[in-house]
């Protein structure tokens, strides 16, 4: 009973000291904060706002440190720039604008989106600033609009400014005078908070760093960060991809030029492409806030285009539908985006050559003069025996296919002609129907 007893109590000792261990191992240790990077390059647009914003929420909901974004942009649209911006501005968590890799530059909306992020940096060999408004179609405004629109810019970015405790002088500069800095100068004059050749230098920089929330000031602990790379979702990287304004209005001027020849030459791959190329251009053209007086245009111009073919009008439609296309290519030009001459002198080309080139076919067709009519210009043409064919005076009457079309028909050769035979048509009775003959 001894040997048991000592057992028993050696058995609760250990079972003791385990549970101890559990309940108690020595300091508890912070996990390790966790930084979300998005890197985007490209123009600010709906379809560019529309990520940037879904990845501050994706870093959110991560319980992330900070959200960096990764920026290296000409600029944009007002409306996506601000979208952006009221994202950061509100925001629960520290947003980091980082502007990189070198080369890299913040134009334009980049000014504006920089400013509204609570911290920003730059790398070693990139620019800031240049960030007077434009028009619609990249043109310098005028007159009591111009005044308008700087005073509204230069308030909004002197706010965003005052907020984040960075330099308000240079950001007014910036829209009114369309000054630009590099990086160790926009250090100096304190439009940024750091310049960091690369991310980890940067966590290192900003460690400690304080981020004026809408909801307070918070301290932000960046250094050992783990650093969680959001992706771009493909459904994101096509529109992305679709936002580019050469690319939307080659797809949609080439979509249209193939579904016009579908109907002259049916192929359906043809005019199943194009209307898909076509859809996929008014997608990119919509993401691109494109002018509708440009796409009306361009609509215009290659309906009149078209329209030369079934009433030829000896090139007064074809010229007033290049005329219509080119001015409509021209309005087209979204903001800070306009397309190139390069893209429009080959396109206006192409439209051209096509119209021309369906004109004249239509028109020659127009010219020819039918050399027979009805069953009469089936002879010398040859068929397949339907049903079996007999010779005339024999009942019942067979039956042939000439080019899609069935006829009554009698044999010339004397004889039946089976099902599957081919024969040639030597002769036409409006009453009897095909004479043919055995090939």
């Amino acid at each position: 009973m001894g040997i048991l007893r000592r057992l028993a109590m050696a058995v609760a000792a250990l079972a003791l000291g385990l549970l101890g261990a559990g309940l108690w191992s020595g300091p508890v240790r912070a996990a390790a904060p966790q930084v979300d990077v998005l890197t985007f390059s490209g123009a600010i647009d709906p379809a560019s706002a529309a990520l940037i914003t879904s990845s501050l929420g994706v870093a959110t909901r991560d319980g992330a440190a900070a959200f960096v974004l990764e920026l290296n942009t000409p600029g944009g649209d007002l409306t996506s720039m601000r979208s952006i911006a009221q994202a950061f501005l509100n925001g629960t968590i520290p947003t980091v604008v980082y502007v990189a890799p070198s080369g890299a530059r913040a134009g334009s909306a980049g000014t504006f989106i920089t400013y509204a992020a609570q911290l920003a940096a730059m790398a070693p060999g990139t620019e800031i600033g240049a960030a007077s408004p434009v028009g619609a179609q990249g043109q310098t405004l005028t007159g009591t609009e111009a005044t308008k629109v700087m005073n509204d810019a230069v308030a909004m970015i002197t706010a965003w400014a005052q907020r984040n405790g960075r330099n308000a002088t240079f950001a007014a500069a910036a829209v009114r005078t369309a000054a630009s800095l590099p990086a160790e100068a926009a250090l100096q004059q304190h439009v940024v908070n750091a310049v960091a050749p690369n991310l980890p230098a940067l966590l290192r920089q900003l460690d400690g760093a304080t981020a004026h929330l809408s909801s307070g000031d918070r301290t932000v602990r960046l250094a050992g960060a783990s650093v969680v790379n959001l992706p771009v979702p493909w459904w994101t990287q096509i529109l992305l991809t679709l936002a580019d304004p050469t690319l939307a209005y080659w797809l949609f001027t080439l979509g249209f030029w193939a579904i016009v020849i579908e109907f002259f030459h049916p192929t359906l791959i043809g005019g199943v492409a194009g209307a898909i190329a076509a859809l996929l251009g008014l997608v990119g053209m919509e993401i691109l806030s494109v002018s509708v007086v440009g796409v009306a245009l361009l609509v215009v111009g290659l309906g009149l285009l078209v329209a030369d073919v079934t009433a030829p009008t000896h090139g007064v439609l074809t010229a007033g539908g290049l005329i219509a296309f080119v001015l409509g290519s021209i309005l087209l030009n979204p903001a800070g985006t306009g397309l190139s001459p390069w893209a429009i002198v080959p396109a206006a080309l192409i439209c051209a050559v096509l119209g021309a080139a369906i004109a004249l076919g239509a028109l020659r067709l127009h010219k020819r003069r039918p050399v027979a009519m009805g069953a009469h210009a089936l002879l010398g043409k040859t068929g397949v025996v339907t049903q079996t064919v007999r010779p005339l005076g024999e009942e019942p009457a067979g039956q042939v296919e000439v080019g899609g079309t069935y006829w009554r028909a009698y044999s010339a050769a004397g004889h039946d002609l089976q099902q599957g035979t081919a024969v040639e048509i030597v002769g036409v009775d409006p009453d009897l129907g095909l004479e043919v003959w055995e090939v």
